[in-house]
């Protein structure tokens, strides 16, 4: 008999005992009919108490009995109601079904539910608690019923679709749900759930009820019963084999229609409650089960004493359970009893000893580690017994031996008896089993740990801490540990074998940090421990290579080039070191000394006013400085080249194909600006009478065009002007002019006004020239745009610049000539081969450097340099005060200023010698 709860819209009766409903109720009904259940279809109307009574109908003892429902559920009421419309909140407990049900009093029911209920969609662990509320109300535990449950959150719900049934109506039609007649029994229905994944996005929680019996969904194909083997035995509970040996094939068959009367009382008062009753007809079946029946006997008496328990008489239960033992040694369900009665009475001893007989009677080698595991703990927490469980854990051990979990278990064991070798050679094993590199390393590095710390194994630890970095060489604590004992032992050799193979792990890995750091600690090691000089040299050179900006390792590289005898490369390290920490004064010490030494006076001397400039310059530094120091500015013999701008001046960030594109275009550039402030009325006025002679004798002029002459830059026209910010200052006309101001017409000196001299032309050479018209990033970045897409139009342009880079490139076209335009397609082409790569701000920064290094190579002292810079501001390039002030320090240092004092000729002049003659008159 099967009894149909759900929506009127989801199980419609069509002709015939067919539901033509919609999917997925309509099939699994179909399915139910033809598996030979008598359909009774009930809506969830407001009338669904007695409709269901009508459904019942009919049904009594004997009957088999499938109740399902599919309906929207809540609990908030407190316990799970069927919502079942009309006024709002109506429903229908779930307990009031079943309570309906046990009146009947049928032979079998099997609860199927979908519950579609009104919690939060998104919370898995409220659906789990659905399900057990649903599981409380039906009361299927203890009245002995089956109960299929599966939940989902009504947010979920998808209307016409329910798919806890759908995965019911599934596994019907799976082969596997049916034994051998055809019939379809509830556990096997589960088994294919379950293998079937029920739980999905939509299913949330699901849950089987086992009953008192196997309940038969669909009955065998034929129509006729399920033979015995399929069917479950009526004493056990568990499905009846046939005879496996003389003693069960010895028992006469008349005896069983007798027993089966009386286990099925028996069962019945269990599953309602009436103990004595139950005890009864358990007493009366063991008088008539044959002796030779260890089986059935066994299992009566542990019913008897599931009875005992549910009574509350544990003693009586446990004298039952073992005449059900003393049956049948090895009955799985007295031993389950057995020991859930002592664990209950917290008798851990004898838990155990029946864990042990159970052990017997288990057949796998997972379950037997499993138990034994049980028992390990109970000795160890409960009896503290730590031998005891170690002892049980080994036993587990030659069962399993690959099982990570005894293996950890057994370890912890002997850490509690402080068996260390065995804890070692425990955790080197746990290390063997991981299979990820990182936690293998972690148990080689505690077993590691032990054999140093606990057992001062040194031989061993080391070998393992090798093997950790062999799995982890980012294990910082091994390689430290590792290095200890090394060290401690003098084992130099080996330690630089380590390091060296760690060193190429980390170049694998692209790790240039850790890389570094185990270079320098190899280059220190190799210095003064192993005294290999050029190992130690090629172990810094490694830690450069990392690290570039490393100064530390540069300067140990230098003191090693010259223990070596290797001045030069000694040299360059230093001057490496003076670029990357330009306020380091040793490094300007060192350097001092290895140039006096050597006899380059020129660069000693140099190296002394860096000294100066940073407040370190000793006694001898000093004197040097002050005896090649000149009151003017340098006498060059020579002009500058471009080769030796490129080659001796040239700051960092200097970019020859940017030059190019800027010196292609820069006249047309220089017209078009002047004509937009003309255009704006913004163009400076610049009064012909004031204009100063090439040939005139004021200071200012003198040195600008002398300084014009040695940088081989075309002098731009100069102007006295009243008031001009900063003294000098490029002006944005049709030809290149400046402006200069009181400020520099008087009170400065001749190298003061060389400097400033030197500093401003460096802006005059034809790649600089476009700074002095686009002296800012955005605009100089819409020249350079407009300029790159006249050669090469397809060339993408930011959005922001878009309409500047336009307007720009159609006014220089009208502006450039075809020579021009050749030079422009020339430089735009090696651009393109570079992928277009450039950066503007940094070639700012380094016309801005280049400037101030032809001003001090010009006035020829750092000390007057970094006056006049101190005693102005110039917002050029975004450049700092300390930022230039480091760059001088660093070209102080370097050969190229050396080389470009050597070129004009100027190096190891003393100040003995006058310097040219300049005037002081003042412009009126």
């Amino acid at each position: 008999h099967a009894v149909v709860v759900a929506p009127l819209n989801f199980a419609m009766p069509a002709q015939g005992n067919v539901f033509a409903a919609a999917e997925p109720v309509g099939p699994l009904c179909a399915a139910l009919s033809r598996g030979g259940n008598r359909l009774v279809i009930v809506p969830t109307v407001p009338e669904l108490e007695d409709q269901f009574d009508l459904a019942l109908a009919g049904v009594g003892s004997g009957d088999d009995l499938l109740i399902y429902v599919a309906a929207e559920t809540t609990t908030r009421t407190g316990a799970p109601v069927v919502r079942t419309g009309g006024e709002a909140g109506a429903g229908l407990a779930l307990r009031v079904l079943s309570d309906a049900v046990l009146v009947r009093e049928p032979s079998t029911v099997l609860f199927v539910v979908e519950a579609c209920h009104d919690g939060a969609d998104d919370d898995p662990m409220l659906a789990a608690e659905h399900v057990d509320a649903i599981a409380r109300a039906l009361d299927a535990r203890a009245r002995g019923y089956g109960a299929l449950i599966g939940v989902r959150p009504q947010a979920r719900a998808v209307p016409g679709a329910w798919p806890f049934t759908r995965h019911v109506a599934y596994a019907l039609q799976d082969p596997g749900a049916h034994d051998e007649s055809g019939a379809a029994p509830v556990s096997r229905v589960v088994e294919r759930l379950r293998a079937g994944g029920v739980e999905d996005g939509q299913v949330q929680s699901f849950a089987f009820v086992q009953g008192r019996v196997d309940f038969f969904v669909l009955g065998p194909s034929d129509g006729a019963p399920a033979p015995t083997s399929a069917r479950a035995s009526p004493i056990s509970g568990r499905p009846s084999t046939p005879p496996v040996d003389g003693r069960h094939s010895s028992v006469p068959p008349s005896s069983l229609p007798s027993l089966q009367p009386l286990m099925d009382l028996a069962e019945g008062a269990r599953a309602r409650g009436v103990w004595e009753e139950a005890l009864a007809g358990y007493k009366a079946a063991l008088m008539v089960a044959p002796q030779a029946d260890v089986e059935s006997r066994a299992s009566i008496y542990a019913r008897i004493g599931d009875v005992k328990r549910a009574q509350d008489k544990p003693r009586e239960a446990e004298l039952n359970y073992e005449k059900a033992l003393e049956a049948e040694p090895g009955h799985r369900p007295a031993l389950d009893a057995l020991i859930e009665l002592t664990v209950a009475a917290k008798d851990a001893r004898r838990s155990i000893e029946w864990r042990r007989k159970r052990l017997i009677a288990l057949d796998s080698a997972a379950e037997m580690v499993a138990e034994l595991l049980v028992i390990a703990r109970a000795q160890s927490d409960d009896l503290g017994d730590a031998r005891g469980a170690a002892e049980s854990l080994e036993e587990a051990h030659a069962i399993a031996p690959g099982h990570t979990r005894v293996v950890d278990s057994l370890r912890q064991a002997y850490e509690k008896l402080h068996r260390w070798p065995r804890v070692v050679e425990l955790l080197t094993e746990a290390g063997g089993l991981a299979s990820d590199a990182e936690q293998r390393a972690a148990l080689r590095f505690a077993a590691a740990d032990v054999a140093l710390g606990r057992l001062r194994d040194e031989e061993r630890g080391l070998a393992l801490l090798e093997r950790v970095l062999e799995d982890a060489p980012l294990h910082d604590r091994a390689l430290q540990a590792l290095v200890a004992v090394r060290t401690t032992r003098g084992e130099w050799a080996a330690l630089d074998a380590t390091y060296t193979a760690l060193v190429d792990r980390f170049a694998k890995l692209d790790d240039a940090e850790r890389a570094w750091d185990l270079c320098r600690k190899l280059g220190v090691l190799r210095r003064d421990k192993t005294r290999n000089g050029p190992g130690a040299i090629e172990a810094f050179t490694g830690a450069v290579s990392c690290k570039p900006s490393d100064v530390d390792s540069r300067a140990m590289l230098a003191d090693l080039y010259l223990a070596q005898g290797d001045e030069a490369r000694a040299v360059a390290e230093f001057e490496h070191v003076a670029v990357l920490a330009p306020t380091r004064a040793s490094t300007f010490a060192r350097l001092f000394a290895l140039h006096q030494r050597a006899g380059r006076t020129d660069r000693a001397w140099l190296a002394g006013t860096a000294l100066e400039e940073l407040g370190a310059a000793d006694v001898d530094a000093q004197l040097v400085v002050d005896q090649y120091r000149l009151d003017g500015p340098i006498r060059p013999s020579r002009s500058l080249d471009d080769l030796a701008w490129d080659e001796l001046l040239r700051a960092p960030g200097a970019d020859d194909v940017v030059a190019d594109v800027l010196r292609a275009v820069v006249d047309a550039a220089a017209r078009v600006k002047a004509d937009e402030l003309k255009d704006a009325r913004k163009l400076v006025p610049l009064d012909p009478t004031r204009r100063q002679s090439a040939t005139s004798t004021v200071s200012i002029v003198r040195s600008f065009q002398w300084a014009a002459q040695v940088l081989d830059v075309e002098p731009p026209a100069l102007y006295v002007m009243d008031s001009v910010p900063g003294g000098i200052a490029a002006v944005q006309a049709a030809a290149p002019s400046t402006a200069l101001g009181p400020d520099v017409l008087r009170g400065l000196g001749t190298k003061d006004l060389v400097f400033l001299a030197g500093r401003h032309l460096t802006y005059y050479r034809r790649e600089h020239y476009a700074l002095v018209h686009y002296p800012t990033l955005p605009e100089l970045s819409a020249l350079f745009l407009a300029a790159v897409k006249i050669a090469m139009p397809a060339v993408p342009v930011p959005t922001q610049l878009s309409d500047v880079v336009g307007r720009t490139r159609k006014v220089l076209l009208r502006h450039l000539g075809d020579t021009e335009k050749a030079r422009l397609a020339s430089a735009v082409e090696r651009l393109d081969a570079r992928d277009g790569r450039v950066d503007l701000a940094a070639w700012i920064r380094s016309v801005e450097l280049t400037a101030q290094r032809a001003g001090l190579l010009l006035c020829g002292d750092l000390r007057t340099a970094m006056k006049c810079m101190r005693a102005e501001i110039r917002p050029i390039a975004e450049l700092s005060l300390d930022q230039k002030r480091a760059d001088l320090l660093a070209y102080c240092a370097s050969e190229r200023l050396a080389r470009a004092r050597a070129l004009l000729g100027a190096e190891g002049q003393q100040s003995s010698a006058m310097p040219p003659p300049v005037s002081q008159k003042d412009v009126g």
